[in-house]
């Protein structure tokens, strides 16, 4: 027999299948599986380890599911397995959920055993309280973790009577972690130099008070260092405190804040309202940004949005919603992918800029036919992915336009129609020759959901038409081997 012949058929699996199969296998079987092999040991130890998560408990918002006696139990118990196997686990989940006294120390004495320690790489604490004793042996024990990688710390509070302050004895410092997330908790102290992604929520101005720190130290970090981060999620509360300072002082901390982070490549505000200045200094200082999202934009001027052209590597921009009308008129981004627009209103002149985009999301108004049609007639050559928000008080005029429009995009590959009052609305369709998906979500009240006999010739390349009624996904779906749906 020729030697490639010989051995198990199991060997010829490509490591993908393999990881798929280890997915349904428990932790004694998946150990028996990595001891047979060198190639199965590899493949379990860089991709299936990561499978072993200690989560206690296993519901984040069941805090007195369980005693501290049951919980400690099972650290205690998790602490013998990783003393006495014979694989050294590559990622350890340690999820703590309840509820100590609030200066106690008894649940953090399973983080400080040195086998969790050496191993543990994801950490996720829900505090009721996080001073004193606690923040101390919580700063000892990340600074001893040498796998750690993520790290999640959640302070569980009343909003209404919040009172956090700007400082405390917690000091995070770990030279292996990737992912930070702080929720309502400030630490005294950052440093990190591995650090990735840092995810800040709470009712307290992060740039405010972090921009203070370099206008008072220059290029100096002692408390956060945050200018090597990559990716910064700012989610503030609605009741937000303001900062101590008087507005101008506290918006040039701001500008301090964002000058500083020039590495930054995505950009998630999720702030109440993201101002001209704010957007001014964010596109004049984070010139390497790729995605950049805002959950509302509270800009006065319409031409603000020019600023977006000193983001030259910019491609991906998200603005959820806006409170005025934005135009793109003068916005260059010669590499911007996607573009998504939900509840936002925008003055659509002839653009040039838009060549690049192959994802596009908007929302379509009555009044602005003519624009969408200009639009769809512009330079985007290489859109692959339209999905358009309608009106229900669109007339079927519009419709007829629309669709006519949508002739001329020659890439287009899949189609979203959101909130359309009628399936009969797609009789006067063009044909769609280069389309292979087609999503039509129906409004509230909708006529039916049966698909017109006539449409599937006018996107002979779709497979199937997915139609969501009621925000249910996928309850109607049409078949090209089928010649009509029936209703739900």
């Amino acid at each position: 027999m020729d030697s490639s012949d010989a051995g198990s058929p199991f060997d010829k699996l490509p490591p993908e299948l393999i990881c798929a199969i280890c997915d349904h296998l428990d932790l004694e079987a998946l150990k028996a599986m990595s001891l047979t092999c060198h190639r199965l040991e590899q493949i379990c130890a860089n991709q299936c380890a990561h499978r072993f998560f200690l989560c206690i408990p296993g519901n984040r918002l069941a805090f007195h599911s369980y005693q501290l006696g049951r919980i400690a139990e099972k650290v205690e118990e998790t602490a013998i397995l990783l003393k006495t196997t014979k694989r050294r686990y590559r990622r350890v989940h340690l999820d703590v959920r309840y509820e100590p006294e609030a200066d106690s120390v008894e649940h953090m004495q399973a983080v400080h055993d040195k086998q969790l320690l050496q191993q543990l790489a994801v950490l996720k604490l829900d505090l009721p309280a996080l001073s004193g004793n606690l923040a101390v042996h919580l700063s000892d024990a990340v600074a001893r973790m040498d796998c750690l990688l993520e790290l999640d710390i959640c302070y569980r509070h009343q909003l209404t009577n919040v009172n956090l302050p700007l400082s405390s004895d917690l000091k995070l410092i770990n030279r292996s972690l990737h992912n930070l997330s702080l929720d309502c908790v400030w630490p005294a102290r950052i440093d990190c130099p591995n650090m990735q992604s840092l995810v800040v929520k709470g009712p307290f101005d992060i740039e405010a008070i972090v921009g203070n720190q370099y206008a008072l130290h220059g290029v100096r970090e002692p408390y956060w260092k945050l200018k090597h981060i990559k990716e910064l999620v700012i989610t503030k509360h609605l009741h937000s405190h303001p900062f101590p300072d008087s507005s101008t002082l506290a918006a040039s901390y701001r500008v301090q804040f964002y000058r500083q982070l020039k590495q930054l490549k995505k950009l998630y505000y999720s702030d109440n309202g993201a101002s001209d200045w704010i957007l001014q200094t964010i596109c004049e200082s984070c010139v390497q940004l790729e995605l950049l999202y805002f959950l509302v934009l509270e800009v006065e001027d319409r031409n603000s949005l020019r600023f977006l052209s000193n983001l030259n590597n910019l491609r991906e921009l998200n603005i959820l919603s806006a409170r005025n009308v934005i135009s793109f008129a003068g916005v260059r981004l010669p590499n911007l992918k996607r573009l998504l627009l939900d509840f936002v209103e925008i003055y659509w002149p002839p653009v040039e800029g838009f060549d690049s985009i192959e994802w596009l999301k908007i929302t379509a108004f009555p009044w602005q036919e003519k624009q969408i049609c200009d639009l769809f007639a512009g330079p985007l050559n290489r859109l692959r992915f339209l999905w358009i928000k309608l009106s229900i008080d669109l007339e079927l005029s519009w419709y007829r336009n629309i669709f006519a429009a949508l002739t001329k995009l020659p890439a287009l590959k899949t189609l979203v129609l959101h909130n359309m009052p009628s399936l009969n609305h797609l009789n006067v369709m063009k044909p769609l020759l280069q389309l292979t998906k087609l999503t039509v979500q129906l409004s509230f009240g909708s006529d039916g959901t049966t698909v017109p006999v006539e449409v599937p010739k006018l996107v002979p390349n779709v497979e199937r038409i997915k139609i969501c009624a009621d925000k249910e996904l996928e309850k109607v779906r049409w078949n090209k081997n089928v010649a009509s749906v029936p209703k739900i």
